[in-house]
């Protein structure tokens, strides 16, 4: 299992400070899993994620908030749907043998097949990120297994097309998580613990760094195509904080959810919903100027 999050079953209110407030609405649980994920949704409100059976092996799944879902496998050892686009194409990850370095990134197609991500007819190994929603273009890393660098690259109809390439100091190690519609990418850079989010537009890279005295590192995830970014900043004790980013305003809203210890942001869709795990639930995040909630 690549992550841990805990199952929450009652509906509750978002309660921020210092932040606007909506509603969370709970993922319900994969029949007959122990833990369920959500890692992505779409504008049509499809969610995409993973959950661990009672043997503690991990699946990916996908399907509306109904909990009316389809679970598929790529290898043995799990699988995790990581992004999924409007047309539902879904991009993931599946672990082969525990080692980051084998990490296979692939893409499901609408009709179930599977794609896995190759360069030069190499298996890409590492992290895939986001879609942009409108299309069929994601962004992920590659892992050199011989130096232990890190490449960001961006990928097409499940191919590897070009490298992401940053003018910053990266120490060998960029990892592009969020891809909108007009071709903005975000992500992070750097090692642990002092890692630097980044926005890279029209070719320019701006490194992004939480204003907080505390922090000391900053990470980026998806972006919309509103320009709003999700991410969290950690402090030395290992404490990690999300937040939404606006990059047109350069503004950063801290999202905290009453009762949770452990909030993680994987995804944000064009109307500003959100893919939130916690660790009293997995929830999807209604904002508050949204008129109309999924049920």
């Amino acid at each position: 299992m690549l992550r841990s999050f805990a199952f929450y079953t009652a509906a509750v209110t978002l309660s921020l400070s210092g932040a606007v407030a909506g509603t969370l609405i709970p993922v319900p649980p994969v029949p007959g899993s122990t833990a369920t994920y959500v890692l992505a949704i779409n504008d049509s409100n499809v969610i995409a994620g993973s959950y661990v059976d009672s043997n503690g092996g991990e699946h990916a799944f996908f399907g509306a908030l109904d909990g009316q879902y389809q679970t598929f496998d790529v290898g043995k050892t799990g699988t995790e749907a990581r992004a999924i686009a409007n047309d539902g194409t879904i991009a993931g990850i599946a672990n082969t043998n525990g080692s980051v370095f084998t990490l296979v990134e692939f893409e499901r197609l609408t009709d179930g097949t599977i794609k896995k991500i190759k360069k030069s007819g190499s298996q890409v190994l590492g992290v895939i990120g986001h879609f942009s929603n409108s299309s069929d273009k994601f962004v992920g890393d590659d892992a050199d297994p011989n130096s232990g660098n890190i490449f960001g690259y961006i990928g097409v109809n499940g191919k590897y097309k070009s490298e992401v390439i940053l003018s910053l100091d990266t120490q060998g190690q960029t990892r592009p998580r969020g891809l909108n519609g007009s071709g903005i990418i975000t992500g992070f850079y750097g090692v642990d613990p002092n890692k630097h989010g980044f926005v890279l537009q029209k070719g320019v890279a701006t490194e992004v760094d939480y204003p907080d005295s505390n922090a000391a590192g900053t990470q980026l995830g998806a972006i919309n195509d509103n320009g709003v970014a999700v991410g969290a900043w950690n402090d030395n004790s290992g404490g990690s904080f999300p937040f939404t980013f606006d990059i047109a305003s350069n503004t950063f809203t801290p999202f905290a959810v009453d009762g949770a210890s452990s909030i993680s942001l994987w995804d944000i869709n064009n109307q500003g919903l959100m893919a939130v795990n916690t660790d009293i639930g997995a929830f999807v995040y209604c904002p508050l100027k949204q008129k109309k909630c999924p049920k």
